[in-house]
Parts: C-alpha cells; structure tokens; sequence
C-alpha cells in the first residue's frame, strides 16, 4: 500500500493520478485552518476533464480544525491508468488530502 499527499488549492488540484490501475482506499480531506472550509471533489476518467458529471462530493463544508473520511472499512475506488482526483478548496492551501491506494 503506498500514501500520496497534497494540499488542496482554490482551483482545480489534482490529489492522486493512477498509474496502472489502483484501489483507493481510503481518502482523508483534513481542514487545518480556523475557518470552515467548503469543498468539492471530482473523480475523472482518463481523457476527460472537471465538470459536474464527474462530481463525487459538491460543496461539502469541513469545519475548522476537522477532517472528513472519504473511504473507510472495506470500501474502495477503483481507477484505471490515468484516472484521477480532483479536488477545489474554497481557501487556498487550509485542506490536505491524504490517500491510500493500492495496485490492483
């Protein structure tokens, strides 16, 4: 199993590209900020882009100093090559995105 680590921007941040085809297992958003923040999350295919028919979570608020758990237990996300998380802060640099993932 490995972990990739990325703090999430006000803009589009891609938080994990799959290499191969990989499971994700768990994907933790953490607001380290005083102030709530507000955000959305994208899962896309290879070879397409952001837009609402791949929205996963849409304005989801993190409250300050809290952190939401996108998978836990036995769930997971499966990705082709070149699939991708994305994710859009409302604050730029207040979220870091932690997630596991495994090859498949």
């Amino acid at each position: 199993m490995s972990i990739n680590t990325q703090v999430v921007g006000n803009s589009n941040t891609t938080v994990y590209t799959s290499t191969n085809s990989t499971a994700i297992t768990n994907l933790t958003l953490c607001n380290f900020s005083n102030a709530n923040v507000t955000i959305s999350l994208h899962v896309v295919p290879n070879g397409t882009v952001v837009t609402t028919s791949n929205m996963m979570l849409d304005t989801l608020t993190i409250t300050a100093h809290d952190t939401y758990v996108l998978y836990s237990g036995s769930e997971k996300l499966l990705l082709d090559n070149g699939d991708f998380i994305n994710v859009f802060g409302s604050i730029d640099g207040a979220v870091t995105a932690i997630t596991s993932y495994t090859a498949i």
